[in-house]
């Protein structure tokens, strides 16, 4: 928001982004422990997060995406132990590996588009 004056920033800083960010950091401690976002206002304020760091700072989200495989290639050794226990004939000998496979053509256009999913409750 470098091109908004401060004091319009701060208002927007205090109405916008802070009690989404108070919610979304409940709602990234739950996707973090594996939890599905069932409350709708988790979800909102997930959603405006995603949004307000595109507003605050969409130079980190491009190198992000630049960047990437960087972050993901480095694989934890039990989720590396997870995969080999269930990877099925024909698939990559270690994940790391299978990531690297993930960054076709087609696969880069979904970072383009980046795509947000969170899991609906089964009612």
């Amino acid at each position: 928001m470098k091109s908004v004056p401060p004091e319009e920033a701060a208002d927007i800083e205090k109405e916008f982004f802070a009690p989404a960010d108070t919610l979304a950091e409940k709602a990234m401690h739950a996707l973090g422990s594996g939890r599905t976002i069932y409350k709708d206002n988790f979800r909102e304020a997930w959603a405006q997060y995603i949004v307000g760091l595109l507003i605050r700072c969409p130079e980190d989200l491009e190198l992000m995406r630049e960047n990437w495989l960087n972050y993901v290639i480095d694989v934890p050794a039990h989720w590396e132990l997870a995969y080999a226990e269930t990877r099925k004939p024909g698939e990559p000998a270690a994940l790391a590996d299978k990531i690297k496979l993930m960054t076709s053509v087609s696969s880069k256009r979904s970072l383009d588009c980046v795509r947000w999913l969170v899991r609906a409750a089964a009612a």
